[in-house]
């Protein structure tokens, strides 16, 4: 029989292991954060425990044909992704940043639906591109399997629940630390975040070409 307590702190762990590992869905919630305010960050946030949602459905309830059409255009799907991280990238690199009574007003006025629907869409998008998520997500419920063997149909929601659930954790844990700075950073400030979170989007987006080309 199931240990669903253990079941549940499993896809916890995995869904803080799967968004823990600093990217670009990273870069961009805590970006919003400092700008926004943590409930704007955490929207962001929300596009990826979706993604993750996805892939964690997939692989608990063993679709295979789903998965094997994902990796099978993971080439075409990757590239994708690294385009528009670069492009993304480009273009917080070049961003001007907020004016300076904008950032008064962020601090007196919660701003917190400035572009909601895209902050949304744009990790969620991020996180489906990217099929090494995929396959790590096969990974870590094969590894389910060999410990609690046959995993029910109920202990699958309950895996995905969990798994949802652990990756909402980690993004109020990362804006909830990126949004005490919120209000505290001035237009300077913005102009070297830009320069420095786009230039590492951006090699991200060539890190997953380069990765293409040559593996």
């Amino acid at each position: 029989m199931v240990d669903y307590f253990l079941l549940v702190l499993a896809g916890m762990f995995i869904g803080v292991a799967v968004s823990a590992p600093i990217g670009a869905v990273n870069l961009i919630c805590i970006r919003r954060t400092l700008e926004h305010g943590q409930i704007n960050g955490l929207m962001a946030g929300l596009g990826s425990v979706l993604g993750d949602g996805v892939f964690a459905l997939i692989a608990a309830f063993g679709l295979h044909a789903v998965r094997e059409a994902i990796m099978a255009q993971e080439h075409i799907i990757g590239a994708i992704g690294g385009t528009v991280l670069i492009g993304m990238g480009v273009y917080s690199y070049l961003r001007e940043p907020p004016d300076e009574s904008r950032l008064r007003r962020a601090q007196l006025v919660s701003n917190w639906t400035d572009d909601l629907p895209h902050a949304i869409g744009s990790t969620l998008f991020l996180t489906l591109t990217n099929p090494a998520t995929m396959l790590g997500f096969a990974v870590f419920f094969a590894s389910l399997q060999e410990f609690f063997g046959y995993i029910t149909l109920l202990g699958s929601w309950f895996l995905v629940g969990a798994v949802m659930i652990g990756s909402s954790l980690w993004w109020f844990f990362i804006t909830f630390v990126a949004s005490q700075f919120h209000g505290r950073l001035t237009r300077d400030h913005f102009w070297f975040i830009n320069r420095i979170f786009g230039g590492l989007i951006a090699v991200f987006g060539f890190a997953v070409w380069i990765s293409l080309l040559f593996y």
